[in-house]
């Protein structure tokens, strides 16, 4: 992700042949990555989601402060949960055998702002990531999968939040060859599971920007 990022700035720097400053590189850094505010949104949106347990129907974790005030919410699971940068469902597109309830099968629904306009989506995986992956291939047509994830904590006791980076690449990308960069994306959120979906989205519209892709319609 740094080489990434590099190359915006060397961009950035040859574009406008002027020193570059820490200013000039943190708003670079938010609309790259669509970070901090509403001002930087990318062509789609998180609003609001809702996961459930499979195999235990009826359960539910509700994120975004849209869809649940954060006094309403469920306690965070940050406590419980490890920031050590392996990856919460193993791997986005396989099974795992852990009991750890971010690896059995979920469906997920979302609401997104598509070009400004509310989509509903919804999909099935064996995590939250993987589930909203499913969602945005069936729903909007977006066929990506994840080839580099990372986690970790950002403040201390009650403040703490979790940091997301994620890499997502075509169906038609070699996921070993690294030659042929992805697309990088950052989610922060107090919820884990928020940072998560925020870093793929994050991710979705820097593939959307570059490549052009049409979105599809409901």
């Amino acid at each position: 992700m740094q080489i990434s990022f590099y190359k915006v700035i060397q961009a950035l720097s040859e574009r406008t042949g002027k020193e570059i400053t820490s200013k000039d590189i943190t708003t670079a850094f938010r609309q790259t990555y669509h970070l901090g505010g509403s001002i930087y949104d990318g062509r789609l949106v998180l609003k609001s989601f809702t996961t459930h347990d499979l195999r235990t129907p009826g359960t539910s974790v509700l994120g975004t402060p849209e869809m649940s005030p954060m006094e309403s919410r469920p306690h965070s699971r940050m406590a419980s949960l490890s920031l050590s940068g392996t990856l919460p469902e193993a791997s986005p597109d396989r099974s795992n055998h852990s009991e750890d309830l971010r690896q059995t099968p979920k469906r997920l629904t979302a609401k997104v702002l598509v070009d400004h306009k509310l989509r509903d989506i919804a999909g099935e995986g064996n995590g939250p990531l993987s589930s909203f992956l499913d969602a945005l291939q069936g729903d909007l047509g977006l066929t990506l999968s994840i080839r580099e994830y990372s986690e970790h904590a950002v403040g201390v006791g009650s403040d703490v939040k979790a940091a997301t980076y994620v890499e997502l690449i075509p169906a038609d990308a070699d996921p070993k060859d690294k030659t042929q960069g992805g697309f990088w994306g950052i989610g922060v959120d107090a919820d884990i599971t928020a940072s998560g979906l925020k870093a793929v989205m994050s991710a979705v519209n820097g593939y959307v920007d570059a490549s052009g892709v049409e979105i599809g319609e409901a």
